[in-house]
Protein backbone atom coordinates (compact mmCIF):
# COMPACT_ATOMS: atom_id res chain seq x y z
CA UNK A 1 0.00 0.00 0.00
CA UNK A 2 2.29 2.34 0.79
CA UNK A 3 4.74 1.76 -2.97
CA UNK A 4 1.37 2.30 -4.39
CA UNK A 5 0.84 6.10 -2.48
CA UNK A 6 4.30 6.53 -3.00
CA UNK A 7 3.89 6.26 -6.94
CA UNK A 8 0.83 8.08 -6.82
CA UNK A 9 1.93 10.84 -4.77
CA UNK A 10 5.17 10.98 -7.41
CA UNK A 11 2.90 11.22 -10.54
CA UNK A 12 0.86 14.03 -9.31
CA UNK A 13 3.68 15.94 -8.47
CA UNK A 14 5.02 15.06 -11.71
CA UNK A 15 1.76 16.13 -13.66
CA UNK A 16 1.61 19.41 -10.85
CA UNK A 17 4.81 20.28 -12.03
CA UNK A 18 4.44 19.68 -15.94
CA UNK A 19 0.87 22.00 -15.57
CA UNK A 20 2.79 25.17 -14.20
CA UNK A 21 6.11 24.80 -16.51
CA UNK A 22 3.74 26.89 -19.58
CA UNK A 23 2.95 29.03 -16.72
CA UNK A 24 6.52 29.76 -15.90
CA UNK A 25 7.34 30.09 -19.91
CA UNK A 26 4.95 32.12 -20.90
CA UNK A 27 6.46 35.13 -18.08
CA UNK A 28 8.76 35.86 -21.00
CA UNK A 29 9.13 36.34 -24.89
CA UNK A 30 12.32 36.34 -26.31
CA UNK A 31 12.69 37.92 -29.56
CA UNK A 32 13.87 36.28 -32.40
CA UNK A 33 12.93 38.49 -34.93
CA UNK A 34 11.99 35.88 -37.69
CA UNK A 35 8.87 37.85 -38.72
CA UNK A 36 7.94 39.83 -42.15
CA UNK A 37 8.27 42.96 -40.15
CA UNK A 38 9.67 45.17 -36.91
CA UNK A 39 6.54 44.67 -35.32
CA UNK A 40 5.76 43.59 -31.43
CA UNK A 41 2.84 42.53 -32.31
CA UNK A 42 3.83 39.81 -35.25
CA UNK A 43 3.95 36.33 -33.68
CA UNK A 44 7.10 35.02 -35.93
CA UNK A 45 9.03 37.47 -34.28
CA UNK A 46 9.28 35.81 -30.74
CA UNK A 47 9.60 32.40 -29.22
CA UNK A 48 7.27 29.82 -29.52
CA UNK A 49 5.90 32.07 -32.01
CA UNK A 50 3.60 33.90 -29.64
CA UNK A 51 3.15 37.31 -29.14
CA UNK A 52 3.82 38.68 -25.84
CA UNK A 53 0.81 39.88 -23.71
CA UNK A 54 -0.31 43.44 -23.21
CA UNK A 55 0.81 43.10 -19.74
CA UNK A 56 3.16 41.56 -16.77
CA UNK A 57 5.91 39.60 -19.06
CA UNK A 58 9.45 39.62 -19.41
CA UNK A 59 11.21 40.54 -22.66
CA UNK A 60 14.42 39.18 -23.70
CA UNK A 61 16.14 40.86 -26.90
CA UNK A 62 18.70 38.46 -28.65
CA UNK A 63 20.93 38.00 -31.49
CA UNK A 64 21.06 40.31 -34.80
CA UNK A 65 17.52 39.94 -36.92
CA UNK A 66 15.32 43.13 -37.23
CA UNK A 67 17.51 45.17 -34.16
CA UNK A 68 15.13 48.08 -35.02
CA UNK A 69 11.72 47.75 -33.78
CA UNK A 70 8.36 48.71 -32.44
CA UNK A 71 5.69 48.00 -29.37
CA UNK A 72 2.44 48.40 -31.03
CA UNK A 73 1.13 46.02 -27.79
CA UNK A 74 2.95 46.30 -24.71
CA UNK A 75 1.49 48.65 -22.12
CA UNK A 76 3.37 47.60 -19.26
CA UNK A 77 6.86 45.32 -18.93
CA UNK A 78 7.92 43.16 -15.75
CA UNK A 79 11.58 44.03 -17.38
CA UNK A 80 13.43 43.75 -20.43
CA UNK A 81 16.87 41.97 -21.01
CA UNK A 82 19.76 42.33 -23.49
CA UNK A 83 21.16 38.95 -23.88
CA UNK A 84 24.86 38.38 -23.62
CA UNK A 85 24.45 37.75 -27.78
CA UNK A 86 22.15 41.04 -28.66
CA UNK A 87 23.22 42.98 -31.22
CA UNK A 88 22.82 46.53 -30.88
CA UNK A 89 19.30 47.14 -30.50
CA UNK A 90 17.07 50.20 -30.61
CA UNK A 91 13.72 49.72 -29.40
CA UNK A 92 10.76 52.29 -30.52
CA UNK A 93 7.08 52.78 -30.44
CA UNK A 94 4.47 53.01 -28.30
CA UNK A 95 4.93 54.26 -24.27
CA UNK A 96 5.43 51.38 -21.57
CA UNK A 97 4.84 51.29 -18.06
CA UNK A 98 8.12 49.40 -16.41
CA UNK A 99 7.09 47.35 -13.92
CA UNK A 100 10.77 45.60 -13.35
CA UNK A 101 14.41 46.20 -14.40
CA UNK A 102 16.67 46.80 -17.35
CA UNK A 103 19.92 44.85 -18.11
CA UNK A 104 21.99 44.71 -20.38
CA UNK A 105 24.48 42.08 -20.52
CA UNK A 106 25.40 42.74 -24.00
CA UNK A 107 29.13 44.19 -25.78
CA UNK A 108 26.05 46.43 -27.79
CA UNK A 109 25.38 49.95 -26.53
CA UNK A 110 21.20 49.26 -26.29
CA UNK A 111 18.58 52.22 -26.93
CA UNK A 112 15.16 52.32 -25.85
CA UNK A 113 13.25 54.92 -27.66
CA UNK A 114 10.09 54.45 -25.93
CA UNK A 115 8.62 56.87 -23.51
CA UNK A 116 9.37 54.38 -19.90
CA UNK A 117 6.94 55.34 -17.01
CA UNK A 118 8.31 54.16 -13.97
CA UNK A 119 5.80 52.63 -11.27
CA UNK A 120 8.50 51.91 -8.76
CA UNK A 121 12.12 52.43 -7.84
CA UNK A 122 14.06 51.08 -10.54
CA UNK A 123 17.40 49.55 -12.06
CA UNK A 124 18.95 50.27 -15.05
CA UNK A 125 22.05 47.67 -15.32
CA UNK A 126 23.98 49.22 -18.25
CA UNK A 127 26.86 46.87 -18.14
CA UNK A 128 29.98 47.77 -19.81
CA UNK A 129 28.47 48.45 -23.06
CA UNK A 130 25.65 50.93 -21.92
CA UNK A 131 22.06 51.92 -22.08
CA UNK A 132 20.10 55.00 -23.88
CA UNK A 133 17.08 56.24 -22.98
CA UNK A 134 16.15 58.44 -25.95
CA UNK A 135 12.81 59.46 -24.53
CA UNK A 136 10.79 60.79 -21.86
CA UNK A 137 11.33 58.42 -18.53
CA UNK A 138 8.54 59.31 -16.01
CA UNK A 139 6.69 58.09 -13.04
CA UNK A 140 2.98 56.35 -13.23
CA UNK A 141 1.55 57.09 -9.84
CA UNK A 142 2.48 58.72 -6.88
CA UNK A 143 5.96 60.54 -6.28
CA UNK A 144 8.99 58.63 -4.61
CA UNK A 145 10.49 56.76 -7.89
CA UNK A 146 13.71 56.13 -8.02
CA UNK A 147 15.98 55.21 -11.45
CA UNK A 148 19.28 53.46 -10.07
CA UNK A 149 22.20 52.87 -12.36
CA UNK A 150 24.55 49.60 -12.11
CA UNK A 151 27.33 48.40 -14.34
CA UNK A 152 30.53 50.15 -15.69
CA UNK A 153 29.20 51.45 -18.54
CA UNK A 154 27.22 54.74 -19.59
CA UNK A 155 23.50 55.20 -19.08
CA UNK A 156 22.53 58.29 -21.64
CA UNK A 157 19.09 59.98 -20.97
CA UNK A 158 18.25 62.17 -23.53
Amino acid sequence: MTMKTNLSTAAFLALAFLAALPLSLQAQRTWTGNGTDDNWNTAANWDLNTIPAATGQTLIFDGSARLNNSNNVITSLNGITFAETAGAFTLGGSAFILAGNITNSSANLQTINNVVNLNATRTINVGAAGITMGDVVGWSGSSGRALNKQGSGTLTLT
